[in-house]
């Protein structure tokens, strides 16, 4: 039986062929192809299991390989913390004068007295200038996970 070119058995050839050559994402789809319009084709299932289990023997490496090479400096920890310490204690000594106006700022607002100078508004409203000590708290967190990631790995 002589097999046409738009038979089944001819797209497997040609995904087998890209697959040969390393274009795995178009045999895969042309491999899916198949399978939904024949989905008992036992070429193109061989084929989707074969390149399945090179995809997974591949990651199976990469990861032995980066587990190998991946050894931890015993300083990188501390060098997280350190970091996560300094973000809180900057980020602290911002945002304490900032919260104490706003505190000073509302206790204004209660009571005015009416023959009082007005009060002189910063240029920066202080919520604004909350931003930085906000994003140094993140940083801080970020910080603390990624030391206390590392002091996993280096127990593991």
């Amino acid at each position: 039986m002589r097999v046409g070119k738009g038979t089944p058995s001819a797209n497997v050839d040609t995904a087998y062929e890209l697959y040969r050559q390393g274009d795995l994402e178009q045999a895969r789809k042309i491999v899916n192809e198949i399978l939904q319009k024949t989905p008992n084709h036992l070429q193109a299932s061989a084929l989707r299991d074969r390149m399945d289990n090179d995809e997974f023997k591949q990651f199976n490496m990469q990861t032995r390989e980066i587990q190998e090479v991946g050894e931890i400096n015993p300083v990188a920890p501390w060098g997280w913390l350190t970091i996560a310490v300094t973000c809180v204690v900057v980020a602290t000594a911002f945002a304490i004068p900032t919260l104490r106006e706003m505190y000073q700022a509302a206790g204004h607002a209660l009571v005015q007295d009416p023959d009082a100078a007005p009060i002189a508004r910063p240029a920066i409203s202080p919520q604004v200038r909350l931003i930085f000590p906000i994003v140094l708290y993140i940083i801080a967190a970020v910080s603390y996970l990624s030391y206390q990631r590392l002091r996993r790995l280096m127990e593991e």
